[in-house]
């Protein structure tokens, strides 16, 4: 059955009807053509195109943008084939091709080898026509932006000789990604972001277990390519910064939630892309500096990088620092790093400069004079200068009594009184990025302000008081008055962890990786040799708070000397490549005859091997100590109980079916008498109160574990 074809009604007229569909399809095109005529942009008017399907509006001009060099212009204008403007199906869209001939460089991905790339840009059709060219002209400034990138990255890939370290994923006109690092896992993509008119860098790594290191540093990043953007020293501190960036990022960055008021082990402060500073328990700081050539720089934070007699307020100088980073200093970085005699690397705690230290630095002409004539001022010895050359070798030391320019602060150099007539090692030559990251910025903890306080105060990060505060007493021996405080001091001396200790990134990484030598747990030797060094400045603070622990004057650096009413002790800090704090014990004259030489040599190997291992707790310190306040007979009694742990392979294992041991913090599981973490040998006029663990043998026993506490009377 066929059908019957309907009929139009009379009254309508089909040419009529598509003559006007058809003026209504350029209507929103003549809008367009009268804007972009207003903004002197050239173009051909509305064509219809050649199947006869759609209008379009061809593009014979796009502005410039006047900060982009002219032969990046030239060279994008000869690349753009056409751009069209279109009407998307449903007049919702305006839809902008733009056709470009190839990419200014190489990439990797497959989608982006041919001959020709098209760029679509999508703009709504309900803003008004002004909207429309507005934003078209922001997204091809932005093409601009990222096309000298890609020109410029180009241009250093073929001339520069280590090309081979950096490709490009890829290019699509409007992002740029780079790949670098070991087997090109890693990946920084640079965008324009219009909002804030600067480029957005992120990092990201292709490898779960590897992260990648710069994020790090990505905001100092961001500021510093915003100031210059050029992506060849860019390309450089990537290079550059990373194997330090990686080493940086083995450190513990996690709370040891075994230790009572546990704090973050490392806190990273980022001072700019090439300079960090690294609190450890924000107690110490180590002042770290990226250098050319693959070297790091390394020197203690705690001295004022105006005046050296001076710590901030923050941190305490770190004892036996600059001896400990020698070790890890190879023969390229040897002749940096060469000290002068008088350079003292055993710093003490510093003092509170008061009035009375004042009156003497101002006053007498003679007093002055013999002030600033000690080698310790660094504003009246050298100025900390920089050679042209990173090849320049450092000889010895001058006298001290030669004088120089004082250093201006502005200029961000540190005097250094270990080459006052030589240029310092600290800032030799230009670093790889120096046209990339500017100026170099300096931090908060620099300026030695009594008054003001630190912007880092506040950080959770570092919730410590003033070190000085913590010691409460001045150098006259009396609590010194808020209006008394002006700063805090050490004694006038050269201190060689001021100085810079430069060691290459193969001894930086070697000195920041987690390794396990005496199979104590992973742990770096910097955060060993900074945890024993706390370690040995909370003996010290033990012994001044026990009446009956007395200090012995000791002349060996890193070792303390003290004495009980019972025995003699030597606490000894060995700056090795894997630090070791060690204690050594021997009886008092009257009590030689009532200690056997056995019983010293265990109490030695508990220290040694408990004490001192992972994970580190100060409170075990507080609680040794209690213990060599116990009488003679039940100190012999808790020795043999050592004995059955340090020594446990000189015991019949017939006889004895558990394994006792000693516990120095109150374990978790404990009786609710203390809170964990505490010490637990706890001495109370006549009574003695320690825990200790007992595990069975699995093969006599059921393999039980408890912890019990002992009280026993003190004779």
């Amino acid at each position: 059955m066929r059908r019957k074809k309907s009929k139009a009604p009379s009254y309508i007229m089909e040419n009529l009807a598509h003559f006007v569909a058809l003026c209504e399809e350029r209507v929103p095109f003549v809008s367009l053509c009268s804007e972009l005529s207003e903004k002197n942009m050239s173009h051909q008017g509305v064509m219809v195109e050649p199947p006869g399907f759609n209008f379009a509006l061809r593009l014979l001009y796009l502005p410039d943008l006047h900060v982009v060099p002219k032969i990046v212009m030239k060279d994008l204008r000869e690349r753009l084939l056409s751009a069209t403007m279109r009407l998307a199906k449903g007049a919702k869209n305006w839809m902008l091709e733009l056709v470009f001939k190839g990419r200014p460089v190489i990439t990797q991905s497959s989608h982006e080898q041919g001959l020709r790339s098209a760029v679509l840009l999508s703009y709504e059709a309900a803003d008004e026509a002004s909207k429309v060219v507005e934003s078209l002209i922001t997204d091809w400034n932005h093409i601009i932006r990222m096309y000298r990138l890609a020109f410029d990255l180009g241009k250093f890939l073929e001339s520069n000789p280590h090309s081979n370290e950096v490709k490009v994923k890829s290019f699509n006109y409007r992002r740029l990604i780079i790949l670098y690092g070991p087997n090109m896992c890693c990946s920084a993509t640079l965008t324009w972001r219009q909002a804030t008119r600067s480029y957005m860098i992120n990092f990201a790594s292709s490898t779960k277990k590897l992260s990648n290191p710069h994020h790090i540093i990505r905001d100092c990043v961001e500021a510093d390519f915003a100031r210059n953007s050029d992506i060849a020293a860019f390309i450089r501190l990537l290079l550059e910064s990373y194997d330090p960036l990686r080493s940086i990022s083995k450190l513990h960055a996690i709370p040891h939630l075994s230790r009572v008021g546990s704090t973050v082990p490392f806190t990273l402060m980022v001072q700019s892309s090439n300079h960090f500073r690294l609190a450890f328990n924000a107690t110490y700081c180590l002042d770290i500096r990226l250098l050319p050539g693959r070297l790091v720089s390394i020197k203690d934070g705690a001295h004022s990088c105006f005046d050296r007699s001076k710590a901030v307020e923050e941190f305490s100088p770190t004892q036996c620092l600059k001896s400990f980073l020698l070790k890890y200093a190879d023969e390229q970085c040897t002749f940096y790093d060469r000290r002068s005699q008088s350079e003292d690397d055993n710093p003490p705690s510093p003092l509170i400069e008061t009035d009375a230290v004042n009156s003497t630095i101002r006053g007498s002409p003679s007093q002055r004079s013999s002030f600033l004539q000690n080698p310790a001022s660094p504003h009246s010895q050298g100025h900390y200068y920089g050679p042209s050359s990173v090849g320049n070798a450092f000889p010895l030391a001058s006298p001290p009594s030669i004088s120089h320019p004082a250093p201006s602060p502005a200029e961000g150099i540190v005097p250094s009184p270990a080459f006052m007539s030589q240029p310092s090692p600290g800032h030799f030559g230009q670093s790889p990025a120096v046209s990339f990251m500017g100026q170099d910025h300096f931090s908060p903890f620099s300026v030695p302000s009594p008054v003001a306080a630190s912007p880092f105060s506040q950080s959770p990060g570092l919730p410590r008081p003033s070190p000085a505060a913590r010691l409460g007493h001045s150098p006259a021996g009396a609590q010194p008055s808020p209006s008394d405080i002006r700063s805090r001091v050490l004694p006038l001396r050269l201190w060689a962890g001021a100085n810079p200790t430069h060691l290459s990134h193969a001894s930086f990484d070697a000195l920041c990786t987690p390794i396990d030598p005496d199979g104590n747990g992973m742990n770096s030797p910097i955060e060993r040799f900074l945890s024993l060094t706390h370690l040995r400045k909370h003996w010290h603070k033990v012994l001044q708070t026990e009446e009956s622990l007395r200090i012995i004057p000791c002349n060996e650096p890193g070792v303390i000397g003290f004495q009980s009413q019972l025995l003699k002790g030597h606490l000894i800090l060995d700056p090795l490549k894997y630090p070791t704090l060690r204690m050594k014990f021997q009886a008092l004259r009257d009590y030689q005859d009532q200690f056997m030489l056995e019983e010293l040599e265990i109490l030695d190997e508990f220290f040694n091997s408990r004490l001192v291992t992972n994970p580190i707790r100060p409170s075990s310190l507080l609680a040794f100590g209690k213990l060599l306040l116990v009488p003679i007979k039940p100190l012999r009694d808790i020795i043999q109980i050592m004995k059955l742990e340090v020594r446990p392979g000189t015991l019949d294992p017939a006889q004895y079916r558990f394994s006792v041991s000693m516990c120095m913090t109150i374990p978790p599981g404990s009786q609710p008498i203390i809170p964990p973490g505490h010490p637990a040998i706890i001495v109370a006029k006549m009574k003695l109160l320690f825990f200790y663990n007992v595990k069975g043998d699995p093969a006599n026993t059921r393999g039980r574990d408890s912890s019990d506490c002992l009280a026993s009377n003190c004779p």
